[in-house]
């Protein structure tokens, strides 16, 4: 079993593309059995997130936030995600600070 945090905070007004693109995704992980997918989002969008078969975590921290990261660290604390996905230009900062409370070295590699 694999256990999947999905960031759901950008979902924002839900006409936007990575909402429509969440909104296409969510489903789909849920269907599949070997995995455990929770959705990290705003209270406003639990129920919807809810309806599709995955548990929520409900944060009112916006994803553009200056204490985002922080946020989501707590929140991958929380559950525990083997993979958390970050479908939002804000993913690098949540990965940096992520590394930053777990003492992990993030490093890449050029292509």
């Amino acid at each position: 079993m694999i256990r999947i945090l999905l960031d759901g905070r950008p979902v924002g007004d839900g006409r936007q593309g990575i909402a429509r693109y969440l909104f296409s995704l969510t489903p789909y992980l849920a269907a599949e059995p070997d995995l455990d997918l929770t959705v990290a989002c705003a209270p406003r969008w639990e129920s919807t997130f809810r309806s599709m078969g995955v548990r929520t975590v409900a944060t009112s921290v916006a994803f553009t936030s200056p204490i985002a990261p922080f946020s989501l660290a707590l929140i991958q604390r929380q559950v525990r995600p083997d993979v958390t996905f970050c479908p939002s230009f804000a993913a690098l900062s949540i990965l940096l600070a992520h590394a930053r409370s777990t003492s992990r070295r993030i490093t890449t590699r050029a292509a």
